[in-house]
This record gives structure tokens, C-alpha cells and sequence, in this order.
């Protein structure tokens, strides 16, 4: 890649992790440990950032709080953040460079009109002036990241307020999410009632068919290989893929996927969370589905 033509945008992280200006300086610091975060941009909302939180000014934080214990949340502590510096996402990446240089974290927040949209570090960039080595080993991981990070969002959006799917079963059934599990032979144990409705099956109808059973024939073998690297690295990434109902109508659908564990922690099979990428079908699916939850209570 040619980085004296470049873009801000051909480098940014698009995956930009954050707290809240109105969170608890413990909830700060186990968004800080979850994601192994040395610095977050606090928001007080989509178009406004408070500041720059780092890790050593998060433990000052702490330190003052013994001193002023109403002072509990990130807000409190606005003069201790470092100022945020952004650009936009269009700008030459020679203008980020020396905007970078001003940033007391040396970490630039972009946005596009005016909403945050990614984030450039020098660890962004590092990779591309090391060479192509570098630069492929630096792009797989960052997709690896990125997967993860995009796991991680949907389970939380599914679960709501909860950090995990331990009070799985109620979720399960009453998601917008069409959820399925298999086994390690490819088999589905688990199918919420979104997925049957979605793809025109009857409750339960799914339950014993197989993977392929549910995606367009051009898609069996990236399935056989999903499944295979759910075990070895414990997820795949986001895709973007086509699954076929029951009336062999193809439906395109964004999905992501995790390993299922026991209680001692081996790898039992996936948990796979999908979703109509067209918005309106997505819509017409859910007030289908809330319909049939309405004709069961009036039964």
C-alpha cells in the first residue's frame, strides 16, 4: 500500500473500545482488564468525546476517589483525561501523522461527519513501514480482533445487561437473534424459535439436520471449515453468508460464531447468532414472529 497517497481511513481500526463518561470507575476498570486496554476514549455521547482515559490516570482516579468517595464516576475526574485529538477519516494520512505527533497518547480518534467511526495508532501503522511480512501478519490479526470483538458485541446486545449466557435459556427462546448450536459432527442440537420461523420450519423441526441443511450448497465447504476453526481457535469471524429456507428461498445473513464448552471446558460445538442483513426483511421477520407469540397467548 502506497502511504504517501493514503487515507486515514486505510489504516484506522475500525473496532474502537470505550467507556462512558457517566460509568463507575469500577465499571472503567473492568473494560480497562476485559479488553486489555491502555488507553479508551470516554464518550458522553455519539458526536462527543470527554477525553482520553489511560490506565495510569484510571489508578490516579482510584487513588482520589479514597480521598473524595462521592466522586465515584469518569465524569468526575474531566481534568485528569488527556485531551482527544481527531480527524477525518478522508484526511491524507501525512496530516494524521502530524496530528499524531501533538497527541498526548500519540492516539488520533477519527470520524466521519462528525461521528466517531475508528481510531489510528502508531501500532496501526508500524506494520506498513516494516514491510510485507509485517503488513499480512499485522491484517490477519487485526481481523482476528476485530472477530472477537464483533462476537463479543452480539452476545452482549443478545444478552442484554447480562456479561454472559449463563441464563441462556430464556434468551434463547425469546431472541430477535436466530440462534443454532451443533455438535462436532455438524449435527444441530439447538435451534431458537427466530431460526425455525425465519427459515418457514416447524418448532423443533430442525433439531437432528444437518449444518448443511442450512446454507446455500456454494457454502457447505466454508462450513465444514467454520465448524473446524471454532475448534481450534475457539470462534469465527463475522460473515456475510446465504442460508436457505425450507421452501428452498435464499436468505443473505450476517453470522458469527463461538465455541460451546462443558463444565470442564472442552469444546462441545458452536453457538452460532445470525441475522437478516436486509433491515427490511429483518423487520417483516420480527413482527412475524411477534404475531405468532401473540396467537400462542391467546391460545
Amino acid at each position: 500500500m502506497n502511504i504517501k497517497n493514503s487515507k486515514v481511513m486505510d489504516f484506522m481500526s475500525k473496532q474502537v473500545l470505550f467507556v462512558r463518561a457517566d460509568d463507575t470507575l469500577d465499571q472503567a476498570e473492568k473494560t480497562f482488564h476485559d479488553n486489555q486496554l491502555a488507553t479508551a476514549p470516554v464518550l458522553v455521547d455519539k458526536k462527543n468525546l470527554m477525553g482520553v482515559l489511560t490506565d495510569f490516570q484510571l489508578v490516579k482516579c482510584f487513588l482520589l476517589r479514597n480521598l473524595r468517595p462521592s466522586k465515584a464516576r469518569v465524569q468526575d475526574y474531566e481534568g485528569e483525561l488527556d485531551p482527544v485529538v481527531m480527524v477525518d477519516q478522508h484526511e491524507p494520512l501525512e496530516t494524521a501523522f502530524k496530528l499524531m505527533v501533538q497527541s498526548p497518547s500519540h492516539r488520533l480518534y477519527i470520524t466521519d461527519n462528525g461521528h466517531l467511526v475508528g481510531a489510528l495508532s502508531p501500532q496501526d501503522l508500524l506494520p506498513f513501514l516494516a514491510g510485507d511480512t509485517a503488513v499480512e501478519r499485522f491484517k490477519e490479526n487485526k481481523d482476528l480482533i476485530d472477530a472477537r470483538i464483533r462476537i463479543k458485541s452480539l452476545f452482549k446486545e443478545l444478552s442484554h445487561t447480562k456479561n454472559e449466557l449463563s441464563n441462556y435459556s430464556s434468551v434463547f427462546k425469546a431472541s430477535p437473534f436466530m440462534i443454532h448450536s451443533v455438535n462436532l459432527q455438524g449435527v444441530i442440537t439447538m435451534a431458537n424459535p427466530m431460526l425455525h420461523s425465519v427459515l418457514g420450519y416447524d418448532e423443533r423441526e430442525l433439531i437432528g439436520k444437518n449444518i448443511y441443511d442450512l446454507y446455500a450448497e456454494q457454502f457447505h465447504r466454508q462450513a465444514a471449515q467454520g465448524l473446524q476453526e471454532v475448534v481450534h481457535k475457539g470462534y469465527y469471524p463475522m460473515i456475510n453468508t446465504l442460508m436457505v429456507k425450507k421452501n428452498k428461498e435464499l436468505l443473505q445473513v450476517d453470522i458469527a460464531t463461538s465455541a460451546k464448552h462443558d463444565s470442564s471446558g472442552a469444546i462441545t460445538g458452536t453457538v452460532t447468532i445470525s441475522r437478516l442483513s436486509d433491515a427490511r426483511k429483518m423487520l417483516d421477520a420480527l413482527a412475524h414472529a411477534a404475531a405468532n407469540l401473540h396467537e400462542l397467548v391467546d391460545e
